[in-house]
């Protein structure tokens, strides 16, 4: 079952219907659905392709792999030789090729070659031998996809179109568990994010909890060996990543506060390992929206929910699993800090609800979306709003989040909320409003927003 990327699909379908666009590059980080995407756009229009997926291999084992999917589409000879890819193609050309050809795992590539000399041949592929059929060039590592769009790359300004593959919204991912309601549906979005690869896993039948322990809790699942291994087959093992992520969790830290927590030099070491993972989508580097541009305000987080959920519960409590096993585990460990790690992640969601409200024209007079972190040294306070709308006029929109299961927001909690948020000298506010998964209890003075507009 394919569930959303309708955007993508008609983004690529123009792609292949575009007379004028010969080549693409699609990446994203591992076990997005990159390939999904494209058998999908493929089979829903009836249209035939050459698929080949690159190995960690040498360049003329790929090269001959290559060769043999092209035998087996009857689109050249079997006496063919060829030592270059740019041969296979040039031969493709010479006999009126049409069909499109997808290289996935690009930078498997430069596994055993010089990236150089691949990027070469590949420009000159498409400069030169795209005659009557497209090139689709796909990838995982986010790093060196992105480097092939650099001025100093030998494909720069080659491709006719370049995508990026993020997770599904939680709008799109909804539609894995349909029947939940909005409490749950957040629930499940906050544990399980937007890899599809991972949301397959999921049992739209079963309780969050149930979910739970038959993925993150199952180490022969996919989802656990996804969180454990697969993202970061393409990282170091110099990266210390767990490490990294271990530290991360489900908050902040700085990147001094991480070196200090591996106790390892601040050489500005840290910086490029931070950056590369970033790269890799993995994790964000953040900035309250009223102390943009101060590096020290940074901080880094990470960035895909199911990894976060891995390393919050599980990843420094393997040995209780494996001797309790998941359901002493889920009680030991999840049960009673499951809600304020959904929490957290609702948090989030709103943010980017705004963010899309911003971006559709929903709402105007918006400079930025974040959180906003403040300290009183008046009243000795600290701490950070989650939710903040920067005004065009410097002043600052606070959205107070709760996600409850049951009972109703009373007056009473509100009046107290904006007590709070006005004690706040520093804080130049326009107005503050309240979402709140359970509804409001009923009055005019407060701005309450309907939970139900996250999933219009």
């Amino acid at each position: 079952m394919f569930i959303g990327r309708e955007k993508e699909l008609a983004k690529l379908y123009n792609f292949l219907t575009n007379r004028n666009d010969k080549s693409l590059l699609l990446y994203g980080k591992r076990r997005v659905g990159k390939t999904e995407l494209l058998r999908e756009v493929f089979d829903r229009n009836s249209i035939d392709y050459v698929y080949f997926e690159c190995t960690k291999n040498t360049l003329q084992t790929n090269i001959d792999d290559f060769k043999k999917v092209l035998e087996n589409k009857g689109l050249i000879e079997p006496d063919i030789t060829a030592t270059s890819f740019t041969e296979l193609f040039y031969v493709l050309k010479m006999t009126k090729c049409t069909l499109p050809i997808v290289i996935d795992e690009y930078s498997y590539l430069s596994e055993f070659t010089d990236s150089a000399i691949i990027d070469s041949q590949f420009q000159k592929i498409i400069d030169n031998y795209l005659s009557g059929y497209k090139l689709i060039i796909t990838g995982s590592n986010v790093a060196i996809m992105t480097s092939l769009l650099t001025e100093n790359n030998a494909l720069f300004g080659r491709f006719n179109k370049t995508m990026f593959l993020d997770e599904l919204t939680y709008n799109e991912a909804q539609l894995f568990y349909p029947n939940k309601s909005i409490y749950e549906k957040i629930g499940f979005y906050s544990v399980f994010g937007g890899s599809p690869f991972v949301n397959k896993e999921i049992d739209p039948n079963l309780s969050l909890e149930d979910n739970i322990k038959k993925t993150f809790l199952d180490d022969t699942n996919n989802v656990y060996n996804y969180c454990n291994y697969i993202l970061f087959t393409d990282v170091a093992s110099s990266m210390n990543i767990n490490g990294i992520c271990n530290i991360l969790k489900n908050g902040k830290k700085s990147c001094a506060e991480i070196e200090n927590s591996l106790s390892v030099e601040k050489n500005g070491g840290m910086n490029k390992k931070l950056s590369t993972l970033i790269n890799m989508g993995l994790i964000n580097k953040t900035q309250p929206i009223n102390k943009t541009g101060n590096n020290k305000a940074s901080k880094y987080e990470i960035n895909d929910n199911a990894i976060r959920f891995f390393y919050t519960f599980i990843s420094q409590n393997k040995s209780f699993l494996l001797t309790f096993g998941e359901n002493a585990f889920y009680n030991q460990f999840i049960a009673n800090k499951l809600t304020t790690f959904i929490s957290h992640r609702f948090e989030e969601m709103v943010r980017k609800y705004y963010i899309s409200l911003v971006r559709e024209g929903t709402i105007t007079d918006i400079l930025n979306v974040g959180f906003y972190s403040y300290d009183d040294s008046i009243n000795k306070t600290s701490g950070e709003f989650d939710v903040a709308l920067q005004l065009a006029n410097n002043t600052y929109k606070i959205i107070e989040v709760k996600y409850y299961q049951n009972n109703p927001l009373t007056i009473k909690e509100m009046k107290q909320e904006e007590e709070q948020i006005k004690a706040i000298k520093e804080l130049k506010i326009s107005s503050f409003a309240f979402i709140c998964t359970s509804g409001y209890e009923e009055n005019n003075a407060y701005e309450c927003i309907d939970i139900t507009n996250l999933y219009s």
